[in-house]
């Protein structure tokens, strides 16, 4: 008798504990995320994201809104996004072929976060512009 007694009392305590971490690891997701809108100029027109922040390490961009070229934006996107998530900035180079689609987006990220102040205004500035770089073959 004793034996299930203690059997009992221990799957009691177990159950009782993930629980208490069950809604511990709720209150702590559900508070501490938040969601913040941006825009920025691409190559044909507005990107809208939608910035996941959790304190102040970004966990998320979703692409709202945006006109860019197909077949070029997907792959400009998708490695602009990883970066700014893997790195936590937006000083990062721009895909080759997509820079007005990449800064576009960049500048997006940057608004969206802006009154938070995560990023290093002096830092992320380089990144945000377009530059052409010809060589001279004179």
């Amino acid at each position: 008798m004793k034996n299930y007694k203690l059997k009992d009392k221990m799957f009691e305590i177990c159950l009782g504990l993930f629980f208490l971490i069950g809604i511990s690891l709720s209150i702590w997701d559900s508070t501490s995320k938040e969601n913040l809108i941006g825009t920025g100029k691409g190559y044909k027109g507005p990107i809208e994201v939608e910035v996941t922040l959790r304190g102040e390490k970004i966990v998320g961009i979703k692409i709202l809104k945006e006109n860019e070229t197909e077949g070029i934006k997907e792959k400009a996107f998708r490695g602009t996004i990883n970066d700014v998530i893997k790195k936590q900035s937006i000083a990062i180079d721009s895909i080759a072929g997509a820079s007005y689609s990449c800064v576009g987006l960049k500048k997006a990220i940057l608004n969206a976060v802006e009154p938070k102040q995560i990023f290093n205004s002096e830092e992320v500035q380089p990144y945000l512009k377009i530059t052409s770089d010809f060589l001279d073959n004179d």
